[in-house]
């Protein structure tokens, strides 16, 4: 049986929001935001290669929503998406913890992923 370990409770994103990363000598990666909580983000993007753990800057966009350039972040994961283990380039999926604690940060982030439900920010 599969046992949650984030510490966060995460909300299930709905509407289309994208992360951008500029990774130096790599060039700019661009995924799918599947899930979110105040504290991180799950991403699932195409790539020929696994991120690095670390520090990392991305841009979070959608739609209908405002534009988050340059949060502050880390790779805490980056795994091959079991369901299409055969391709290449592969289907990935990573784990972003943010590193921004303002309070306008988190109003930012509120509106981008339109969670109405109170979240706890204790990154």
């Amino acid at each position: 049986m599969h046992r949650e370990r984030r510490k966060h409770k995460r909300f299930e994103i709905r509407e289309e929001v994208f992360a951008a990363f500029v990774i130096p000598d790599a060039g700019v990666i661009v995924g799918r935001v599947l899930d979110a909580s105040q504290c991180g983000i799950c991403v699932q993007y195409l790539a020929t290669g696994k991120l690095d753990t670390g520090p990392v800057s991305i841009s979070i966009f959608g739609l209908d929503s405002p534009r988050m350039n340059r949060v502050e972040s880390t790779v805490m994961y980056d795994l091959e998406a079991p369901e299409n283990s055969w391709s290449h380039p592969q289907t990935r999926r990573c784990g972003i913890r943010f590193e921004q604690r303002r309070s306008e940060f988190k109003t930012q982030l509120k509106a981008m992923f339109r969670v109405n439900a109170a979240l706890e920010p204790r990154c």
